[in-house]
């Protein structure tokens, strides 16, 4: 197995000089981030972040019944391993990388710790041949598959802004979470669908663009706002009467320099990603 997954990593790299170069290219994980940066977690703002971020993100981004299937999971361990070994693997896979994740990246997404999912959804079938024992069982475990299978279908399209029903779901999660958690520029061409079912002729856009590209020209959407033009406009004084179509993202950061940001309430939501506003 572990040969089979170096030639997996190695393939990737097309065969380079060392296996280790995919761990010396983890230094460079948060190279493109401004090391100052204020990260977002339950309406604060800190430099430096939370030792609890990820597992928080994690309790907010993984759908309820997953929350519920790792508990049970932890319940039944309690009375003894399955297969010791496996079981003790593949947690102390899951505490080394979210660690691991905790000290070396920048907390702006639960993207970060993405292979902890499937590991935690091996483990928690631990819990199966004992739902499967009984009618009552078998009724609870199709019960939470059907809520799992149900919570991907409904995001759809808006995974990335997706939150749980403990989170209050996606229209709460800007409260909670900020960055790529909510926004990661993937919104734009529902915008430019919105903008042409409602007919809307003037309005102003500051939409989130990783890669600060033609992002919004792309999609037949006015020049993204940009720089100086945000603080002046948006900041700095109320926005002077119009529409506005702003990144949550960006909505969340205004309120940090601008109360009142905190106070304006969007008139509409394009993927639970973008904001409507009207002044």
């Amino acid at each position: 197995m572990e040969s089979a997954s170096l030639f997996m990593i190695e393939a990737a790299y097309l065969s380079s000089a060392s296996p280790l170069l995919y761990f010396r290219n983890m230094l460079f994980m948060n190279a493109n981030h401004l090391s100052a940066y204020a990260f977002y977690l339950l309406g604060e703002f800190k430099t430096g972040g939370w030792w609890y971020y990820f597992p928080v993100a994690f309790a907010f981004k993984a759908t309820l019944p997953t929350l519920v299937f790792i508990v049970l999971a932890a319940v039944g361990a309690t009375r003894g391993f399955i297969n010791r070994w496996g079981e003790m693997i593949l947690l102390a896979s899951i505490a080394l990388y979210v660690i691991v994740i905790t000290i070396g990246a920048d907390q702006i997404g639960v993207r970060y710790i993405l292979p902890i999912f499937p590991l935690f959804f091996i483990w928690t079938s631990r819990i199966v041949p004992d739902l499967l024992s009984s009618r009552s069982g078998t009724a609870v475990l199709a019960v939470f598959l059907a809520w799992h299978v149900w919570s991907g279908i409904s995001a759809f399209p808006n995974y990335i802004p997706y939150f749980n029903e403990m989170a209050g779901g996606s229209n709460r999660g800007a409260t909670l979470l900020d960055d790529s958690n909510i926004d990661w520029g993937q919104g734009l061409k529902q915008t430019a669908y919105y903008v042409r079912r409602r007919h809307l002729k003037e309005f102003t856009i500051l939409a989130f663009d990783p890669f600060d590209g033609p992002g919004t020209e792309y999609y037949g959407l006015p020049k993204n706002l940009r720089g100086a033009d945000i603080f002046q406009r948006l900041i700095l004084n109320r926005p002077t009467p119009g529409i506005y179509i702003i990144s949550a993202h960006y909505v969340t950061r205004m309120t940090q320099v601008n109360p009142a940001w905190k106070i304006y309430k969007p008139i509409d939501r394009i993927g639970e990603s973008l904001w409507v506003y009207a002044f």
